[in-house]
């Protein structure tokens, strides 16, 4: 229901006074300068700048769910136009909305022969390689993909389960391997 308003206030560059709910129930209020809105994984998020929260090395777009967001109303403050981030590019170098960090990686990954042909038809990432059969099993096809890891990535790797693994960078297998334990504690206790 605030879609209409929101893009209009983003097309008329008007700051914004967001009343926001977080998971936990804290309620907040924050002066925004809203630049986008974006749809990922059936939910719409909200771009903009947070001026309590600019960090000292710039400009690092904050999100809001809109399912969160309790209300909206125009502030009287000068709206900042967003002369930092071209947002055109800006979401291709990670999966998601979550920006966690600056550097993209290579991230060789396999799929099992009875899912590989899902995840060529349905890339996890717009980066991702042609597959290729791997060399040491019949049973495997490897790719790649080169962005920036973060939880939505993570979270999608491992919703294939046994399906894919990732053979490199460490970083990444290391990371996945404490997600994995972390579930498996949930069953054994």
């Amino acid at each position: 229901h605030l879609l209409p308003e929101l893009f209009n206030h983003i097309r008329y560059k008007r700051a914004l006074n967001i009343y926001y709910k977080t998971f936990a129930g804290e309620k907040l209020e924050v002066l925004m300068h809203p630049h986008l809105l974006k749809q990922y994984n059936n939910r719409w998020f909200l771009f903009g700048e947070v001026p309590t929260i600019r960090k000292s090395e710039g400009f690092h777009p904050i999100n809001f769910p809109l399912d969160r967001i309790e209300s909206i109303k125009a502030s009287i403050k000068k709206y900042r136009i967003n002369k930092e981030i071209d947002y055109k590019n800006y979401f291709e170098e990670f999966l998601g909305v979550t920006k966690e960090g600056k550097k993209s990686i290579n991230i060789k990954f396999r799929v099992h022969k009875y899912r590989y042909k899902y995840v060529e038809t349905k890339p996890i990432h717009l980066t991702q390689k042609k597959f290729k059969k791997c060399e040491e099993s019949n049973d495997w096809y490897e790719s790649s993909i080169n962005l920036i890891p973060n939880r939505e990535l993570y979270q999608t790797l491992l919703s294939f389960g046994p399906d894919l693994y990732v053979v490199s960078p460490n970083s990444v297998r290391d990371k996945l391997l404490q997600y994995a334990k972390s579930g498996l504690n949930n069953y054994l206790t």
